[in-house]
C-alpha cells in the first residue's frame, strides 16, 4: 500500500487577540454576505427589523443586533493560516 499525504491550507480571520471572528468562527451560522446585505438594506432603504427578519428567515432580534452593529461588528486584524494534513491509502 502506498500512502499519499495531502496538505491543505485554510485561512481564518482573527481579531487583535488572536480569536477567530466573523464567518471564520466555528459557531458562525450566518455568512458575511447576509450580514452585509442586512446592514445595507437597513441603512440605504431603512427597512424595518421585521421585514429583514422575513426576508432572511432570521429572528427579528438578531436582525436588529446585526443592523445596530452590536454583533458581528469586529474587523479582522490579520489572517491566520492553518495547515491540515490528510492521508489516503492507495493499493499499488
Amino acid at each position: 500500500m502506498t500512502v499519499i499525504t495531502q496538505v491543505t491550507r485554510k485561512y481564518y480571520q482573527v481579531n487583535s487577540e488572536g480569536y477567530r471572528i466573523n464567518s471564520s468562527h466555528h459557531n458562525s451560522r450566518i455568512s458575511d454576505e447576509v450580514i452585509d446585505a442586512i446592514r445595507e438594506l437597513r441603512e440605504v432603504y431603512n427597512l424595518g427589523y421585521g421585514t429583514l427578519a422575513t426576508i432572511f428567515s432570521l429572528p427579528r432580534g438578531t436582525c436588529a443586533k446585526i443592523a445596530k452593529y452590536q454583533i458581528r461588528a469586529q474587523t479582522p486584524d490579520r489572517w491566520k493560516t492553518v495547515y491540515e494534513t490528510r492521508k489516503t491509502y492507495r493499493k499499488s
